[in-house]
């Protein structure tokens, strides 16, 4: 069995020092619960289809996995789904746990963010895939890369505005527009508007 290529982002561990400084610890806790839950949840599928995992990589985004062989459109939406699934069952499951245990309401709020937050059609979450695959297996490859890369930079974008007006109107935490934000500007640099460079 060959090993699994891991790779983290410069800006995870960033990302990563701010929650665990601005974050409670109980909020932080659930977060990495749900996260981990979602992964294992792609990978146990992608185990189920015979897939092997090739590598891991963790961004301000989550965790991307990338396997070795191609998948059909089917077996990819099925394995990029069970991601979200999982979150939205776990939180369902705490949810029904939180009549006798109040802290699950605390798992069941996360695990329902995460699950949705990951269904947006904005790359790279899951719910962008999940469009790519629907796209590319009706229209072909290359008109649903024009149309998922427009349609991520136009709900990043509507999503950064109204982070941005909650901040400022209701305040709290300045998480929802950072996380926004950072969707928009990978949005920007996917069709080329802004150019970095690579950091390894």
């Amino acid at each position: 069995m060959s090993p699994i290529d891991l790779h983290v982002a410069p800006l995870t561990w960033a990302f990563a020092l701010a929650v665990a400084v601005l974050a409670e610890p109980r909020l932080t806790a659930a977060l990495l619960c749900a996260a981990a839950l979602h992964e294992l949840g792609h990978i146990a599928v992608l185990r189920l289809f015979n897939g092997t995992l090739k590598g891991l990589s963790f961004t301000p985004f989550g965790a991307e996995i990338r396997f070795t062989h191609v998948m059909s459109y089917g077996a990819e939406a099925i394995i990029t789904a069970a991601g979200p699934a999982v979150n939205l069952l776990c939180a369902a499951a705490f949810a029904a746990l939180g009549r006798r245990w109040e802290g699950a309401y605390l798992h069941a709020g996360v695990h329902t963010v995460l699950g949705l937050y990951n269904l947006l059609p904005v790359r790279p979450l899951d719910g962008e895939r999940l469009m790519w695959i629907a796209l590319a297996w009706s229209l072909g490859p290359y008109a649903a890369d024009r149309v998922c890369a427009a349609l991520s930079l136009a709900v990043s974008a509507a999503l950064t505005a109204l982070a941005a007006w909650l901040l400022f109107r209701l305040g709290g935490t300045p998480f929802f527009l950072l996380a926004a934000g950072a969707l928009f500007w990978r949005s920007l640099r996917e069709i080329g508007l802004v150019k970095t460079a690579e950091i390894r």
